[in-house]
């Protein structure tokens, strides 16, 4: 063992055990450095280099989010617009198209809020994180993979309680809530006079 060596996981060989044409789920041999154990570790990459979530706001107190069937999950559950992304076009052209498809959504205005991983230790796969103003102007035409039920008027002022309750369970879409909560507060200057909801548990 190296003197000072930081831990690390390193692949002794790829292992791929599946691939479809979304994706490839690998079932590596690894090392544990600096401890030298050797096991075994998941990991899925998607063949797409990026994905989009767009939170679509129809006012500054409203958002509006997707219901959707989750194959997963086994049951809906309720997220912000969602989409990969491809070579052709830049992830705001990618957001607008998704916008568009899932809600009939047009967006007047995009916010560009950054970069998430919503789980590093299974998919290193990068999303980019918009808001959205703008209008239901038009019908959806999701895809026909899409098991998307309808769409839920979300209050931005319940984004604390949702995380509490877990009625949103979804992390990016929470992140997404949140930054447009803390935008409203600040706007409403109501954040004097909003705690957080008790989750009903201890830390």
């Amino acid at each position: 063992m190296t003197s000072g060596e930081q831990p690390y996981i390193r692949i002794v060989q790829d292992r791929l055990v599946y691939a479809n044409r979304y994706g490839e789920l690998y079932d590596d041999d690894v090392e544990f450095r600096p401890g030298g154990v050797r096991g075994r570790y998941v990991r899925w990459q998607w063949r797409s280099m990026y994905s989009v979530a767009v939170l679509a706001l129809a006012d500054p107190a409203t958002a509006l989010l997707v219901r959707s069937f989750r194959h997963s999950a086994r049951r809906e559950v309720v997220e912000a617009v969602k989409g990969f992304g491809d070579d052709a076009r830049s992830p705001v052209e990618v957001a607008r198209h998704e916008l568009r498809e899932e809600l009939g959504f047009t967006a007047a205005g995009m916010t560009f809020l950054g970069e998430a991983i919503a789980d590093p230790g299974f998919a290193d796969h990068p999303v980019h994180c918009f808001l959205a103003t703008g209008k239901v102007d038009g019908l959806p035409h999701p895809e026909d993979s899409e098991a998307i039920r309808g769409v839920m008027r979300f209050p931005i002022e319940q984004t604390p309680a949702a995380l509490a309750s877990g009625s949103v369970h979804d992390a990016i879409t929470l992140l997404l809530l949140w930054q447009a909560y803390e935008l409203e507060r600040k706007v409403t200057g109501s954040a004097r006079d909003a705690p957080v909801p008790d989750a009903g548990g201890s830390h």
